[in-house]
Parts: structure tokens; sequence; C-alpha cells
């Protein structure tokens, strides 16, 4: 039974499907890997009473979609700067993607992914089944000085963006106890200017964001 969300390792990353918060569009879409390791969550896409499918984090144990036989997704989330958007986003994706980014670490030698951009390429139809993703790392190059004082300043702790639902929580939401108000899963991304939805520890990362720009 999945519990939650937590830090996995490179080679955890396998075996989930597709999504996102970084809007992955149809071509090449360039991204700056931030966090050391990826985020592992487990998602249910569920069709509630009124006809429209919802996403949700499973709670774990005692999940009644889970319960019947409604297999939450295993996906992986890292922070990213997105170099389009030119903001700090949170990348989630599958396997597809991610499975991609740790077999070209090993493939090009590039063992720390933060200290490249990748390239996600979309192609496909756009369904779920007729959609493809195609990673390509750029070579390694330093960050400059402005990004790294830009990603301090609104640097994402991923944990803060995945707040578990109680089972009450997924029953109302499913259908399965009288509907109150639930506060819908959010997309957490800042920009310059803004506040941070979690400020960083300065002194644990200090030396990250000094080994970046070197």
């Amino acid at each position: 039974m999945p519990e939650g969300g937590k830090i996995v390792s490179w080679d955890d990353t396998e075996s989930a499907s597709s999504g996102q918060f970084m809007d992955i569009e149809h071509g090449h879409n360039q991204a700056r890997i931030l966090s050391q390791n990826p985020y592992e969550v487990w998602v249910h896409w569920h069709k509630n009473p009124e006809g429209k499918t919802i996403r949700f984090l499973c709670p774990g144990s005692g999940c009644p979609l889970c319960s019947s036989n409604e297999s939450p997704s295993r996906r992986f989330a890292v922070v990213v700067l997105n170099r389009k958007t030119r903001k700090v986003e949170i990348l989630e994706q599958g396997p597809m993607v991610f499975g991609q980014i740790k077999n070209k670490k090993k493939i090009t030698g590039y063992e720390d992914p933060r200290r490249y951009d990748i390239v996600i390429t979309k192609s496909g139809k756009g369904t779920m089944h007729d959609t493809d993703y195609d990673v390509t790392p750029t070579p390694p190059s330093p960050l400059t000085p402005e990004e790294i004082d830009f990603i301090k300043q609104n640097y994402i702790k991923i944990e803060t963006a995945y707040k578990l639902p109680s089972l009450d929580e997924v029953k109302q939401l499913i259908g399965l106890a009288p509907t109150v108000p639930v506060a819908p899963i959010s997309k957490p991304v800042v920009s310059v200017g803004t506040t941070p939805t979690s400020s960083p520890d300065s002194a644990d990362l200090d030396k990250f964001f000094s080994e970046l720009g070197g």
C-alpha cells in the first residue's frame, strides 16, 4: 500500500503513468532540475458522481479506491527552473520521463542532472496511449549568479506541495459521504517578486547552490 510522498533515489523512478505540473507542451520543453533526488507520490484519477475526472493523492491505508481495486499511479516530482516560463516550478511525471532521465545519466556520464538542462520533447496525438516523450540532456553548464539568486529566493520545498487528504475527504470527493468543501490540490508556482511557497534553510542550500554555479 502506498504511503504518501517521500524522497527516493533516481534508480526507483520506474513504473507509473504520465501527468504534469510543469506544462509539457508539444515540441521542446527545456528545464533545469534543482532537486537532488525525485519525490515519490501516489495519485488517483477518478470520475466522480458528476462525471468529472478528479485527481488526488492516495491517503494510503484504508483508501476506499484502493479497496475497490482502483490502484493509484506511482509518480515522481522534482523542482525545476522552467526555461520557457522562467519560473521555479514542479515537474511531475511518470517513468516515461523520469526513467529516461535516469538512463541518460548513465549513458552520457552526466551523473548529476542538476548540472545540465534537459529537453523533454513531446510528440503524438496527446492522448494517454498515443503520446511519446523523449528526454535529451544538454552539455553541462553552470547556472549564472543571477539564476542562482532567483532560485534561492523562490525555491520550493517539494514536501509542502503534496498534502495528503484524509479518508473522510477522499470519501467526500468520490461521493461516499456528505459533500463539504475540500481544498483542491493546486500547482505551487512562484516567480520574481512573489513569496516562496517555502523558504529553504539557507545554511543547507548555500553549498548546494555554490556547487551548481561551479
